[in-house]
């Protein structure tokens, strides 16, 4: 089986390869799609702009269509090597050989679970198959064995916790689940899904204060947007229950920051664009990356679109410190022009001034 994940591991690479050469050429297009627009910019600026998109959008994709056509090939490919190479050399009388279906691969499971009940990856493989179709009494069996195996593991203690409210059958989540959930929490007070379904436990007991205040911890972690969507859900859910107005919509916050350039950079330069929290902690809070050819000044806007974590954005901040510096390298670190560090409200203009580092002697 080892070639038969080696080669699931390629196609995974290759998957993320192609998603991200698609994102960048994506990033690449709007970009000049947004140069296009700026009226400023000079009639030679626009049409070194207008060719670059036309070649962008008519550049041939072979590179992807190949990458396309090896995720095709690779799954049965990879199965016909497994059964050619190792399969046969089991059962030489088979002749024919036809990819198993979901039941014979479960039963080819049950069989080594049965000559082999400790193996503890068989056990949530095989706890994880029976959730994906229903079958929650097994599920949750396994996945009591798996605890036996693995105990205090949050984890394996909050899928057991699901399966067992799934295998009741009752939409609730008191009862068996409620101290498995407590413990999972122990184990890991930011276990994020022991988090959630234990906010519905303390909902479902009339705790609605705790189930706002776990769910509004839990919101504060999470970066799915959907996720969040229904998060709010629930927490405003328990507010009703308390007497409590929903939470607001919180608005996007941005600032509008214009750079001048004191000097000339090369074209190859990356412009990055960084706000920082007032109190001295180093990581920023948002920041935006721009690539070379400039067109001086430049006005930037900086939101919680780009905010680098979902738990810490733009609008969580009454003020924060805003600054610019262009790299000759690509990195961040890499401050060959510099500009002051202003301090500024949501919504603020501000003005930048990039000016070349000075040389250490």
């Amino acid at each position: 089986m080892t070639l038969w994940y080696f080669l699931l591991s390629v196609f995974t690479v290759l998957l993320t390869y192609l998603l991200w050469t698609q994102q960048a050429t994506r990033r690449q297009r709007k970009w000049l799609i947004e140069q296009l627009k700026n009226t400023s910019n000079s009639p030679e600026t626009l049409q070194r702009h207008h060719d670059a998109l036309k070649q962008c959008q008519q550049q041939p994709s072979t590179g992807q269509a190949g990458v396309l056509l090896m995720l095709v090939l690779i799954i049965p490919a990879a199965w016909l090597i497994q059964v050619w190479a190792f399969d046969n050399q089991t059962q030489p009388e088979a002749t024919e050989q036809q990819a198993p279906d979901l039941a014979s691969a479960i039963a080819q499971l049950e069989q080594k679970l049965a000559e082999n009940p400790n193996d503890l990856q068989g056990q949530l493989l095989y706890a994880q198959s029976m959730a994906a179709i229903q079958q929650h009494d097994r599920a949750a069996a396994a996945y009591a064995k798996a605890n036996e195996l693995k105990p205090n593991d949050a984890a394996i203690l909050t899928e057991w916790a699901e399966a067992i409210a799934f295998r009741n059958n009752t939409g609730s989540f008191l009862g068996e689940p409620v101290p498995l959930l407590k413990q999972a929490l122990a184990i890991n007070p930011q276990h994020q899904k022991a988090m959630w379904l234990y906010g519905i436990v303390l909902f479902e007991q009339g705790q609605h204060a705790e189930a706002e205040t776990l769910w509004s911890d839990l919101l504060a972690v999470v970066d799915s947007a959907g996720v969040k969507d229904t998060l709010r859900q629930h927490i405003n859910q328990a507010r009703q229950a308390q007497g409590k107005p929903p939470l607001a919509e919180q608005a996007l916050v941005s600032y509008a920051v214009d750079i001048e350039l004191d000097g000339d950079a090369p074209e190859s330069s990356v412009l990055f664009v960084v706000a920082k929290s007032t109190d001295g902690m180093p990581m920023p809070i948002a920041v935006k990356r721009i690539s070379g050819p400039f067109e001086w000044p430049m006005n930037v806007t900086l939101s919680d679109t780009d905010n680098l974590q979902g738990n810490r954005a733009l609008n969580q901040f009454e003020a924060v410190h805003i600054s610019a510096h262009i790299s000759m390298t690509g990195q961040a670190d890499d401050k060959s022009w510099q500009s002051e560090t202003v301090t500024a409200q949501p919504q603020q203009n501000i003005a930048l001034v990039l000016k070349k580092a000075k040389q250490e002697e």
